[in-house]
């Protein structure tokens, strides 16, 4: 008898029937040729055959379980050595993936990818005016940046379980499960996902230097930010390893405390948020980006009409951002350099309970785009003869575009 005449590749499985056992079944399948009487003996000798791929892929799955510093080779069921530890780190081969957990991990990196532009958004109606897209392109240039830095060597800093940048570039870096993070899903899908949270960290540091630094500085910083910073503190928490023992363990000095974050509030919220201060403090108090239009036009069209009647009254504010925190004796210095000689008011706020009653009252005349609040420097109020409020002026609308609305109101005789 001969050891095998009969393979068939049954789930990748090698199943073997022996020599005799076909032998039976072909002779069955010859004699129904010649006798379609025999249709009977055929479905039994089909049931016999079934019967013996089921017993042979039982006696293949009945195999010894391969050691955790093993695999099983997928063709011949024998057990096979990884090369290493950061070998099964990379690709565990006995994993499977799951599709429930990957469509639910594809649905998770989405919503947190929209997340950027949410907070791009967000921060654009807080800063206003002619920086609002400034604001809004450095939180996405943030997603351009980072994501092909974290691919570039980010991720592999971050998580590598073999070595710093072993897997650079993504490199072994597939859609077979990894040993270490995510072990029913591609590893490449776990890299993904961790790529948003890499991208919304440098998004939410942007909030706190909004008009204060260049943007070519910018795209550096927040380059040097993640590579020196984000990239250290995800490895301290969340990087894992497959040990000695050959069992996940973790990697980072936090993780082996016993340090557990879920959400980010280490690795994204608080490193972002002292690097927002950092940076705050390194580039210095900013200036009004609409300082040079609007105290020459103010002054133009003061003196241009005042002795008609029109008049110009500056209340200086420090709620936007800090962007006035001189005294009153610094500001009248530094107004000099756009020759302004209109009458300015010592410093106040104008929203929340301490507002000035004048803009409590003008605001409530003529709310804006956020309402009773006034958004930023140099909103602008005109009022006729009478004190009645007449129109509401954004910071980017330059006074020289409404100065018909400034004739039309002195043109009017003053009722009194």
């Amino acid at each position: 008898m001969t050891e095998i005449d009969l393979k068939i590749d049954y789930n990748s499985k090698l199943v073997v029937c022996n020599a005799q056992q076909f032998r039976a079944h072909r002779e069955v399948i010859s004699f129904v040729a010649m006798y379609w009487q025999s249709r009977v003996l055929v479905a039994a000798a089909l049931l016999s055959s079934l019967a013996c791929i089921v017993e042979t892929q039982s006696d293949f799955s009945s195999n010894a379980t391969c050691l955790p510093s093993q695999y099983t080779d997928k063709i011949t069921g024998d057990c096979v050595n990884y090369k290493g530890r950061g070998e099964k780190a990379e690709t565990d081969y006995d994993k499977a993936v799951n599709s429930g957990n990957t469509a639910w991990m594809l649905m998770a990196s989405a919503l947190v990818m929209i997340m950027t532009p949410g907070v791009a958004f967000f921060y654009a109606g807080l800063a206003g005016g002619e920086i609002a897209s400034n604001t809004i392109m450095m939180s996405f240039v943030s997603m351009a940046l980072v994501s092909i830095q974290f691919w570039a060597f980010g991720y592999s800093v971050s998580f590598g379980s073999n070595g710093m940048f072993e897997w650079a570039a993504y490199n072994n870096v597939g859609k077979t499960p990894s040993g270490t993070y995510g072990t029913e899903i591609p590893h490449i899908l776990f890299a993904f996902f961790q790529t948003q949270f890499a991208m919304i960290s440098p998004a939410l540091l942007s909030g706190g230097i909004v008009g204060r630094m260049k943007y070519g500085t910018f795209l550096l910083f927040i380059f040097l930010w993640t590579s020196l910073v984000y990239n250290p503190l995800a490895h301290w928490m969340w990087s894992l390893k497959v040990d000695d023992s050959w069992a996940i363990t973790n990697m980072g000095w936090e993780g082996k405390m016993g340090s557990i974050d879920f959400a980010g509030g280490t690795v994204i919220h608080i490193s972002s948020g002292f690097g927002a201060l950092a940076a705050a403090l390194m580039v210095g108090k900013s200036k009004c980006g609409f300082t040079p239009t609007n105290y020459p036009e103010l002054q133009q069209l003061y003196a241009k009409y005042k002795n008609e009647g029109f008049e110009v009254l500056a209340f200086p504010c420090n709620q936007f951002n800090g962007q006035e925190p001189g005294t009153h004796e610094e500001i009248m210095e530094f107004v000099k350099q756009y020759n302004v000689t209109f009458p300015f008011f010592e410093k106040h706020d104008v929203n929340g309970a301490t507002a000035r009653p004048v803009f409590t009252y003008l605001k409530s005349k003529l709310p804006g785009s956020f309402g009773d609040f006034v958004k930023w420097n140099f909103t602008k109020f005109l009022v006729d003869r009478n004190g009645q409020p007449y129109k509401r002026y954004a910071p980017k609308d330059r006074p020289l575009s409404f100065e018909e609305d400034i004739k039309t109101l002195l043109a009017q005789k003053n009722e009194n």
